[in-house]
């Protein structure tokens, strides 16, 4: 099915960018979720930010339309467990995880709280760590320097998948 429309959700604008990326690279708009005017179950892509360990958004877009993927926008460079529930619920979408950044200047509120407090506790516990994998540098230097990991990349798989659906 051809998608109409990529819907998305997002706080510090990393779930935007690639929302705003995959458009370009499939011809189709890229909408604030909830600004949409799309008749229901019309066959979409949606891109979701992680707050709680929850997709925003995601519950309701699934509700209202067809789903043919998901992307899923953290902080980490992968969590595989998060996807593989995801799959598990989300009625035959394939879902992406999607790594964002760590800026937390770019948010308000308690949700600035929140993320900074998880952030103290994740740097305590990557220090303790010893050795460290590549990836848990990055981690690290991103939680402590702050910074985006959007990359056009990061979408190749998520547009082969919506290329070729077969797959």
């Amino acid at each position: 099915m051809e998608e109409k429309a990529i819907l998305y959700t997002s706080k510090a604008g990393h779930a935007r960018q690639y929302a705003k990326m995959l458009a370009s690279r499939l011809g189709i708009p890229a909408i604030e979720f909830g600004t949409e005017h799309l008749a229901k179950d019309n066959p979409v892509v949606f891109i979701g930010w992680i707050r709680a360990g929850n997709v925003v958004g995601l519950d309701e877009a699934l509700s209202r339309y067809q789903i043919d993927a998901i992307g899923v926008v953290g902080l980490r460079y992968q969590n595989l467990q998060l996807v593989d529930n995801l799959q598990d619920r989300c009625g035959g979408a394939k879902v992406f995880y999607l790594q964002g950044g760590f800026e937390p200047n770019k948010l308000k509120g308690l949700n600035r709280l929140i993320i900074k407090i998880a952030a103290k506790t994740m740097v305590k516990n990557l220090k303790r760590k010893n050795p460290r994998n590549a990836d848990e540098e990055s981690m690290l230097e991103m939680l402590q320097k702050g910074g985006s990991r959007v990359t056009m990349e990061a979408l190749d798989p998520m547009v082969h998948a919506l290329r070729d659906p077969q797959d």
